[in-house]
């Protein structure tokens, strides 16, 4: 990759004020968080979770209606069809994220080994 399509790759990423732009990054972003090769340090864990535990209270907000009595009708099928898409995929999000903080390793290793591999002859 040339510097050119790099630089503009690098501007496309951070541009962020048209719908389809928004979309990409926020994939990217979730993406590049998801992946193995990721490594996070203390702050950067405690982050996330704090942000599984939000999305897992989202999830348990939308799916609470399902459980509640409440009229019945149309409005209760869409609403109870809405919260449970939608909290399931929430709830799924969030374990995946609270999975990977605590699963992922920790980013001194990972910078251990990026030294070692830039250093390959050490006496």
């Amino acid at each position: 990759m040339n510097k050119h399509v790099w630089l503009q790759d690098l501007r496309n990423r951070q541009r962020n004020i048209v719908f389809p732009d928004t979309v990409l990054n926020t994939g990217n972003f979730y993406r590049n968080m998801l992946a193995k090769k990721a490594h996070f340090n203390p702050v950067q864990r405690a982050g996330l979770v704090v942000m599984s535990l939000v999305l897992i209270c989202i999830s348990i907000l939308l799916l609470s209606p399902i459980f509640g009595d409440s009229e019945n009708g149309p409005v209760k099928f869409v609403m109870t069809l809405e919260g449970l898409l939608f909290g399931l995929l929430y709830g799924l999000v969030g374990f995946r994220i609270l999975k990977r903080a605590a699963t992922a390793p920790p980013a001194s290793q990972h910078r251990r080994h990026l030294k070692d591999k830039q250093h390959p002859t050490k006496f």
